[in-house]
């Protein structure tokens, strides 16, 4: 999961068309669902019934495999299949992963094949397979409050070995043309390399940025997320692979997080989730030349809490039209601020 004025400029628009040529023909909007969404079928009848905004019909799953089954197929199909315009992109839970233990990935992959199977139309609302969840980020990572890799995710070799053996055996189905790649937090795409070691295997790269987990107030967030540290980076490290912006969002509510110089920036408030969707969502919406899964429809009982709708009667604390964003909005110097810690966060029935 995780106004200051700006100059507009062309930089985003000339950015998106630069660094991320789909493979799909249509530009996907939509959310990220846990396996403990309560209705699939009411979820996303509500994501496409937005105040203030549509077309929000695409659904990110973290994994094929229904809550408290070990390999039965996701709810969440069917009910994608039963809503009309409804697309998927299907995650498969890797962690904990290894070359001698992919035990996760084998029942995501039995749940694949069964949903295949059993709804032959299924492979035309697929628009992508996501190989694990910010798996690197937990194997790998020392940007969190304890300076250690936080454990329960997969390495670079076995998410290769999983990605590979996913491709095989689509094909062996006759499924070959679904796109198959990776989600996982900006940095392990840019910062350290180890993105880099299965880069080569994917058709697209899933990133996740969330400015709030570095201690950035929305107001400078837009700096952060178009600037050198997140997606421009990711971009160049992609080497030509398309990049989708899988997860990012700020909270409406939830504690403060600590910016650059130890002061309190990250500020939870539906005013600055407002603020986040002008100039992050709404730019990216307008432009529309970005696959983005947006973080999130509704996350009742998280904390902190990302829902763009009220976890009561459905309605959304703030206007979604972008009426009022810059129709674009970009750094316009060299972005010089640090990236701090990253807390881990709970997703809601993900990782």
């Amino acid at each position: 999961m995780h106004l200051a004025t700006f100059v507009a400029s062309t930089f985003l628009f000339n950015t998106a068309i630069a660094w991320i040529p789909s493979p799909i023909t249509a530009i996907q909007k939509g959310f990220s669902y846990g396996s403990n969404t309560p209705n699939f079928s009411t979820s996303f009848n509500a994501a496409n019934h937005l105040q203030g905004t549509t077309g929000f019909t695409s659904a990110r799953l973290y994994t094929t495999i229904a809550i408290n089954t070990t390999s039965d197929p996701s709810p969440a199909i069917q009910a994608a299949l039963n809503a009309p315009g409804t697309t998927l992109l299907l995650g498969m839970w890797v962690s904990p992963g290894t070359t001698t233990n992919l035990a996760a990935y084998y029942a995501e992959r039995d749940a694949m094949y069964k949903a295949f199977k059993q709804f032959p139309a299924l492979k035309q609302i697929v628009v992508g397979i996501s190989v694990g969840n910010e798996d690197l980020y937990r194997a790998y990572s020392t940007a969190n409050p304890t300076g250690k890799p936080l454990g329960n995710g997969a390495t670079t070799d076995a998410l290769n070995m999983a990605i590979k053996d996913l491709r095989k055996n689509l094909t062996s189905i006759g499924i070959a043309n679904i796109p198959i790649g990776h989600v996982d937090t900006w940095q392990m795409w840019t910062d350290n390399g180890i993105g880099g070691q299965i880069i080569p295997n994917l058709d697209f790269i899933g990133m996740n940025g969330f400015p709030y987990w570095e201690g950035y107030m929305a107001t400078n967030s837009s700096d952060f997320f178009y600037g050198l540290k997140s997606v421009q980076n990711t971009a160049k490290a992609a080497n030509n692979v398309p990049v989708w912006i899988t997860e990012t969002g700020y909270p409406v509510a939830g504690d403060a997080i600590n910016g650059p110089g130890n002061r309190t920036q990250g500020i939870p408030s539906p005013n600055a989730a407002q603020t986040y969707w002008n100039l992050v969502a709404c730019p990216l919406l307008k432009q529309a030349t970005t696959n983005l899964w947006y973080y999130t429809l509704s996350d009742k009982g998280s904390y902190p809490t990302f829902g763009l709708t009220n976890a009561t009667d459905g309605t959304t604390p703030f206007d979604l039209s972008c009426k009022n964003a810059a129709a674009a909005t970009g750094p316009t110097g060299p972005n010089k601020r640090q990236a701090y810690q990253k807390k881990a966060r709970t997703y809601q029935g993900g990782s």
